[in-house]
């Protein structure tokens, strides 16, 4: 079987080609990414890496064309609180729905989708969030947007074009090759910018990367009832988000104590940073945004029996052994 893997230079998508090459060899898996260094750390590998833009229709179409693959991992996407609409609508709907076009072209049998669990956050504590729970607010952000745009289409095309297809929320990736969640909170706390917002007892699910990929391959033998079906993937054992951060923190021997700050302060310095960035810096990330703000504020935990029941999903990584992972491999890089 030979299987196609995007953002493959970036942190899920490279775990995605270690897991994945295990199980099928590593001459079966072909990476997509745009980032040189990272290709060719693969290539030294033996890993083929295709270098390209998803959302140009040629090089999306060739590349499936040429690589014959029975399975697409789609794991590229612009992920961001900040930035233009339009910016996130090339890199997350259109070249998904160019990936969608190739599939059904080249008779691909297999679609793994990785969302985002974004598209429950609204501003509220929740609890226990099904897959199957409306989303009848508005989406926080052009990232959400899209990604539920994307949600969508690949729905659309299982249902519609015989594409069998399965998309996954996973929560707080964490783990070796960690980019975007613990270094944030590290570059944050050397800046002197990581507070507690609140009370600091807000609870969240994490992932375990490994975990993650562990779905992925148990979707590669899904039977029919997961087509079009859309799965939370998380370790399955909330935490206190602060309670995580401070293990990060105290295994890297950072030990200064974290001040708080009311939610309502920090929200507002957020909203008028994000003002200001839209008036005269408008591609520049501010350094506070409501959503971030947001999410270290409110509890969000979902359920995941629908992927134990229909995938035969059990995690079997903990959290903190994640996290203990990623302190491991960024202490040694």
């Amino acid at each position: 079987m030979k299987i196609l893997i995007t953002g493959a230079t970036g942190f899920v998508g490279g775990r995605f080609l270690e897991a994945f090459g295990q199980q099928y060899g590593v001459g079966n898996v072909v990476g997509t990414g745009r980032n040189p260094k990272q290709i060719q750390f693969w290539q030294s590998k033996g890993v083929q890496i295709e270098q390209g833009d998803l959302s140009n229709k040629s090089f999306t179409d060739t590349l499936l064309q040429k690589g014959q693959f029975e399975a697409v991992v789609h794991v590229a996407a612009k992920s961001s609180p900040w930035g233009s609409y339009d910016s996130f609508y090339q890199s997350n709907v259109v070249a998904t729905r160019h990936l969608l076009d190739a599939a059904v072209a080249t008779k691909v049998k297999r679609f793994i989708f990785i969302s985002t669990p974004s598209v429950y956050f609204n501003f509220k504590h929740r609890f226990n969030v099904r897959e199957s729970e409306p989303i009848d607010y508005e989406l926080v952000n052009h990232y959400t947007k899209t990604k539920y745009e994307s949600e969508c289409l690949v729905r659309r095309y299982a249902q519609e074009k015989g594409l069998f297809a399965v998309i996954f929320r996973p929560r707080a990736i964490v783990g070796r090759g960690d980019t975007v969640i613990a270094p944030r909170v590290l570059t944050a706390y050397h800046q002197g910018k990581l507070k507690i917002i609140g009370d600091g007892a807000n609870k969240a699910d994490f992932t375990s990367i490994a975990n993650l990929a562990q779905a992925a391959l148990l979707a590669m033998r899904a039977d029919e009832r997961c087509n079009g079906q859309i799965f939370n993937i998380t370790d399955g054992n909330p935490q206190p988000i602060w309670t995580a951060i401070d293990f990060i923190l105290k295994t890297m021997n950072l030990t200064k104590p974290l001040k708080s700050i009311p939610y309502p302060i920090a929200y507002s310095a957020a909203w008028l940073s994000e003002r200001v960035h839209e008036t005269w810096m408008p591609d520049k990330e501010p350094a506070l945004t409501c959503y971030g703000i947001g999410i270290l504020r409110y509890s969000l935990t979902m359920n995941i029996d629908k992927a134990k029941t229909l995938l035969g999903y059990e995690p079997q990584i903990d959290t903190y052994d994640s996290l203990l992972e990623f302190v491991n491999w960024y202490s040694n890089t």
